[in-house]
């Protein structure tokens, strides 16, 4: 029974990173950092125009679903239906493609018509699935859905001046400003202030997840500069941020998240690329050397061949010892 349970996941985790139409081939998209004059939401932190090439399973609408093969099947993912709603902005507004704005235009609808507020509130773009990374079960939310979800509304909001987009935007927020205890996804806890990607059982903090949440609740500041609290979390989350990267670093590689310590995750090769474009883009938005740091001494990790063979080998013994 046990032997065929581990087959079973290793066929599921095949497709889903080898499938051309897995849920992995969404992700693993040419991904570089975006300079431009922030508080405009002319543009997006992290250049995601070739998500607008997935050619994986959609809904009759358009909105792209993702497929993860065995049990969980084919779902939504609101983290990706913002992505492609935000890559979808970006080619609209850089190089005015009519496909980009379709792409816009559809996440931007979907992600009114799904976002659910609760009695204090709250508004959450929930999954609707168990996961087995982290022990996820259903339903869940994720801060990371959340910034990106509310990036997009906000944008919407300055094209088109709809006051309802940024209510919603407001309500994603709070989310995002309730305490993990709350059932909301502000994770503080020894004198770390976390927006977490994913809620476990202790903390995850995903390194590419609390960045993406910086910028969402970044953009939120620029967009409601009167919220204090809003503020407030975002100069806490920084400061985290900047405590944490050492902690990151492994040497020759970065990490992709705290959850395990002993051994630690090590990024593969598209996250930690995704770590150095982060981490660029938000020593330009905060003005903090230590991001830029960061972003060189990983850029010259990731050009050594033995540093990114050690860091696959890494990778792939821990996934088949954890998952």
């Amino acid at each position: 029974m046990m032997a065929r349970a581990m087959n079973n996941w290793v066929v599921m985790t095949l497709l889903r990173y080898l499938h051309p139409h897995g849920a992995v081939s969404f992700w693993h998209t040419p991904l570089g950092p975006s300079v431009y004059d922030f508080p405009s939401l002319d543009d997006y932190y992290i250049d995601l125009r070739a998500k607008l090439g997935y050619r994986g399973p959609q809904d009759s609408a358009g909105i792209p679903m993702l497929n993860y093969f065995g049990p969980i099947g084919i779902q939504y993912n609101p983290c990706a239906v913002a992505q492609w709603g935000l890559g979808g902005y970006q080619a609209w507004r850089r190089d005015g493609s009519a496909q980009g704005e379709g792409a816009f235009r559809g996440a931007a609808q979907w992600l009114r018509d799904h976002l659910e507020v609760d009695t204090q509130g709250r508004g959450f773009w929930w999954y609707r699935f168990d996961f087995d990374a982290y022990g996820l079960r259903a339903p869940w939310a994720s801060a990371l859905a959340q910034a990106q979800g509310l990036a997009l509304l906000l944008r919407a909001h300055r094209c088109d001046g709809d006051a309802g987009d940024l209510t919603l935007a407001r309500q994603a927020c709070a989310a995002m400003l309730s305490p993990v205890a709350a059932g909301g996804l502000l994770l503080e806890r020894d004198g770390m202030t976390l927006l977490e990607e994913v809620v476990a059982d202790r903390p995850t903090a995903i390194l590419d997840g609390l960045i993406f949440a910086v910028f969402g609740l970044q953009d939120y500041c620029f967009a409601v500069p009167d919220d204090g609290p809003a503020a407030e979390v975002l100069g806490r989350c920084v400061a985290t941020l900047k405590t944490l990267l050492p902690r990151y670093d492994l040497g020759c590689w970065s990490r992709a998240d705290l959850y395990s310590e002993a051994p630690p995750m090590p990024a593969s090769a598209f996250y930690h690329g995704l770590h150095v474009a982060q981490l660029t883009v938000l020593a330009q938005l905060t003005g903090e050397a230590v991001f830029a740091d960061y972003a060189e001494r990983w850029r010259d990790q990731m050009a050594r061949p033995t540093n990114r063979l050690r860091a696959f080998a890494s990778k792939l013994a821990f996934k088949f010892s954890h998952y």
